[in-house]
């Protein structure tokens, strides 16, 4: 073998002086690649050059997003406090597959849209992986180029939305007007990037309110809430963190549900991350369950007992393996 120009001779790991040293001996803020997590945008905008590698994965602690570094080459060489160099990274659950914000997907890279996701793409999406698709992939303006790579998903669909821009206009940040059977909706579009299903609807439209629905085969479609104004897709409860520890089962998480779920639709629970199942009118074998009478008795997804704003999540440790601790996160995801 040949050696290594420039390097330092490492003949071992690297460890700590004793097995009972808890200190750190190394830090990813100061290596090359891999994931770190920074405190703000302006740090990871101001990431080194010399420690900046394609692809790398940076997390910005102040919104609980993950970043992914372009590769530096056209019209976006890196530049020391740049926002363009940087790809918003999604980790959808359900299945622990990462669906990058991505309109390119590699050899070798599986993405996943799992069902009751959809995945918006402005431009053509070029596969030359594997695309798995149990939601909805919409693309806009553009069109599905298999590069050798393969698109499958049985449940899901696929589908193409003209946005009146023509195919060679791409917008880089703006917001644009586009219905989708039913109401008038808004989006930011980026080059070559995905949206969120659904941001908001237009103000003082007649349709406003309405949410997007999916049958559970992968089609989805935009209905009224049968409730009017008082069931709400709601971006509220996200990151609660906890003010104290659990023990045992029964017990009050302190989270308190800000909005009342559309009739029938499940509220997932995420814990750092992670998500637990909810007991549908149960509070026993289950993670845990939302109740309105101290966690006695559990609320059902559905009426007359439907789950109701104000209602607190109760937490069972038997079932879901684990106490919940102080500065742990939770996250309500109101899913129809």
């Amino acid at each position: 073998m040949s050696l290594i120009p420039g390097s330092i001779p490492v003949t071992g790991f690297i460890a700590p002086t004793d097995t009972a040293d808890t200190y750190a001996v190394t830090d990813a803020i100061y290596g090359i690649d891999g994931l770190r997590n920074v405190p703000t945008y302006t740090e990871m905008y101001d990431i080194s050059l010399e420690r900046r590698r394609s692809g790398m994965i940076v997390g910005v602690m102040s919104d609980n997003t993950y970043w992914k570094l372009l590769p530096s080459t056209g019209s976006n060489i890196w530049g020391i406090g740049s926002a363009s160099n940087w790809q918003e990274f999604a980790i959808f659950g359900g299945n622990g597959v990462g669906v990058p914000n991505q309109y390119y997907i590699p050899s070798g890279e599986k993405v996943v849209v799992p069902t009751y996701s959809q995945y918006w793409i402005y431009g053509d999406l070029t596969i030359a992986g594997e695309l798995e698709n149990y939601g909805q992939v919409v693309i806009a303006n553009g069109g599905l180029v298999l590069s050798g790579g393969t698109f499958s998903g049985m449940t899901g669909s696929l589908s193409f939305v003209s946005l009146g821009l023509g195919i060679s206009s791409y917008l880089t940040s703006s917001t644009i007007g586009f219905n989708v059977n039913g109401p008038t909706l808004s989006a930011d579009i980026i080059v070559n990037s995905i949206t969120t299903s659904l941001l908001s609807t237009t103000a003082g439209s007649a349709t406003a309110g309405y949410i997007l629905s999916n049958d559970g085969v992968g089609n989805f479609t935009w209905i009224s809430p049968s409730n009017g104004s008082s069931q709400v897709i709601t971006r509220l409860d996200k990151n609660f963190i906890m003010s104290y520890d659990t023990s045992g089962n029964g017990q009050f998480t302190g989270l308190t549900i800000s909005a009342t779920p559309v009739n029938g639709c499940y509220v997932a629970v995420f814990i750092n991350g992670q998500e637990f199942d909810v007991g549908d009118g149960v509070t026993m074998s289950t993670s845990c369950y939302f109740s309105n009478d101290g966690g006695t008795t559990a609320r059902n997804f559905t009426s007359p007992n439907q789950v109701q704003v104000g209602d607190g999540l109760y937490w069972n440790n038997t079932w879901s393996g684990t106490d919940l601790y102080t500065s742990w996160r939770i996250s309500l995801y109101y899913l129809t």
